[in-house]
């Protein structure tokens, strides 16, 4: 074997003194990016750990765009559906309010065609919806639904199964105090 084509062939742990194949002109390593020829290890590491420096700064300043981005769309998802929401809310309580009414007038109507006088089955109209509105109110007040649930449930319903040891014997013995 000649030492000529043993050049290309290194063994472990043994390096070129010279740059890499890349760090030359042609090579796959942009120009901004090539090691200078010739130099030593020390101002190599150097060059590079700067250019780590940078591409690692760089990729944050991305990762915090896109994040700022991803909120902004999520902000905008949301605010869009409270827009929404609030759109449709308003008209179906117009279309509630226009219900109540038509209700009131046709009761109104029904009175008159019993044999009331105008202005009088008007009030009993309206005051029959309106009394009509309070009875619910104050049903739906006495059953108190949850209309709205934050968290999960589940997580709720464990959360108050877990007590301490000592807890319910201490528990039970101050309401027995309380009735006794």
């Amino acid at each position: 074997m000649d030492s000529s084509t043993n050049d290309d062939v290194q063994p472990v742990g043994v390096y070129r003194s010279g740059p890499a194949t890349v760090d030359q002109p042609g090579g796959t390593v942009p120009s901004n990016r090539r090691l200078a020829p010739g130099g030593n290890k020390i101002e190599r590491i150097s060059h590079h750990t700067k250019s780590l420096v940078e591409d690692i700064s760089a990729w944050v300043e991305l990762k915090v765009k896109l994040t700022q981005i991803e909120i902004e769309e999520r902000l905008d998802a949301k605010i869009n559906g409270l827009i929404a929401s609030a759109v449709v809310g308003v008209l179906a309580a117009l279309s509630g309010l226009f219900a109540l009414i038509t209700l009131a007038l046709g009761l109104a109507a029904l009175l008159i065609a019993a044999g009331l006088s105008h202005p009088l089955s008007y009030f009993l109209g309206f005051l029959v919806v309106t009394l009509l509105l309070l009875s619910v109110a104050m049903i739906v007040r006495k059953s108190k639904p949850d209309v709205i649930s934050v968290g999960d449930k589940k997580a709720h319903v464990e959360e108050k199964k877990l007590t301490p040891v000592g807890e319910p014997a201490r528990l039970e013995a101050r309401s027995e105090t309380k009735n006794g």
